[in-house]
């Protein structure tokens, strides 16, 4: 049998991984609706029961994996402001920061070291921690495949941010004969912000110098106001709440997305698909990338943690996402909602950790040289 050509296999992997991501289905509800409960109802009562006897007078941890002020935070803190009000028992939620290891650290403590009696939610960005896990890397002290996932208040869609101390005004600046070097702030290897230049580096031969080791957005951006370094590859999403009215008014600049349609924030940037000139290079794009931007961002508890206590987190979070307050707080702080459910995000990162050992060689030979 002949061979599949592995750009149409890179192909059917990602678009498999974007059409699922894609998709999304309200979550069902039901109610009892005879006066007489059977068995299994009178069970379900009981188990609520104890849900709420447990969660009563409780203090809720989020563990965010990145320093306060970054995207990944701000929208943590907003999850925290509202999710208490329908978690049963109506615990106190605080936010913890736990940056550092490109989200590993806070994977790690979450998954081994933190209580698995569903009083500590993670937050990471699963774009590193699920990369690094399908690349084997020695600071993986998790299986993401066994997360146990509340859900995502959104997608990703990764952006080259520039400040005004960068010579550029366009991408096409920093490739060819006469291009001009950008230096791009990072955290560590695994992380989008370290991965993104490197693959644009392998893919447009394009100049740019990678300064690693920045815990976050938060740091990379004072960085670039102190002309320490003058870009960032990091997602719009994280990015809008704090820097949007700066976008406007041309002190920073969007050169460039990773996308397959434009943000509808960015109609004119332009999309780092379209100046790839083969279907391989358009391929390593999407898995390197796009797709795991779309499970990004990742709200979870650890394995161990009861099964009940996980449904009324994952129930909690849904409803959070469908606050009208907490809908018009996100909009107020530029937060898109476009909510992932727990079963979403966890057959995405499934699939990909999943992905064909000949793709997977493939990707970590640019990543992971």
């Amino acid at each position: 049998m002949a061979s599949v050509p592995l750009p149409l296999r890179l192909g059917a992997l990602a678009l498999a991984l974007l059409a699922l991501g894609a998709c999304s289905s309200p979550r069902a509800s039901t109610a009892a609706g005879t006066p007489a409960r059977s068995a299994p109802a009178a069970a379900a009562v009981a188990s609520d029961q104890a849900v709420e006897d447990f969660y009563r007078g409780k203090t809720v941890r989020i563990v965010v994996a990145f320093p306060a002020g970054g995207g990944f935070d701000i929208v943590g803190r907003l999850v925290a402001k509202y999710i208490g009000k329908f978690i049963p028992g109506n615990p106190t939620v605080i936010v913890e920061n736990m940056p550092g290891a490109a989200s590993m650290l806070a994977a790690s403590n979450v998954y081994n070291v933190a209580p698995k009696d569903g009083t500590v939610i993670g937050v990471v960005n699963g774009g590193a921690t699920v990369v690094e896990q399908l690349f084997g890397a020695s600071g993986v002290q998790y299986d993401a495949a066994r997360m146990q996932y509340l859900g995502a208040p959104h997608v990703f869609s990764y952006v080259l941010l520039v400040g005004k101390s960068a010579d550029v005004s366009r991408f096409t600046d920093v490739i060819g004969p006469n291009a001009k070097q950008l230096l791009v702030g990072a955290s560590n290897p695994g992380s989008t912000t370290y991965d993104a230049p490197i693959l644009l580096q392998d893919i447009f031969g394009a100049n740019l110098k990678v300064v690693s080791g920045y815990d976050g957005t938060a740091p990379i951006m004072l960085a670039i106001d102190r002309g320490e370094v003058q870009a960032i590859f990091n997602p719009w999403e994280s990015l809008k709440p704090a820097v949007y009215d700066r976008v406007q008014s041309g002190e920073y600049l969007i050169l460039g997305q990773f996308t397959e349609q434009p943000l509808k924030d960015l109609p004119n940037v332009p999309e780092f698909l379209k100046l790839a000139s083969t279907d391989e290079q358009r391929q390593l794009l999407r898995l390197g990338i796009i797709v795991p931007a779309r499970f990004a961002v990742q709200y979870f508890v650890a394995p161990g943690v009861p099964a009940d206590r996980v449904q009324a987190l994952e129930t909690a979070f849904a409803q959070t996402m469908a606050d009208q307050e907490f809908r018009a707080d996100a909009a107020r702080v530029n937060v898109e909602v476009d909510p992932l459910t727990g079963a979403q995000l966890r057959q995405l990162v499934t699939d990909y950790l999943s992905m064909p050992a000949d793709v997977k060689a493939t990707l970590q030979k640019v990543l992971r040289p």
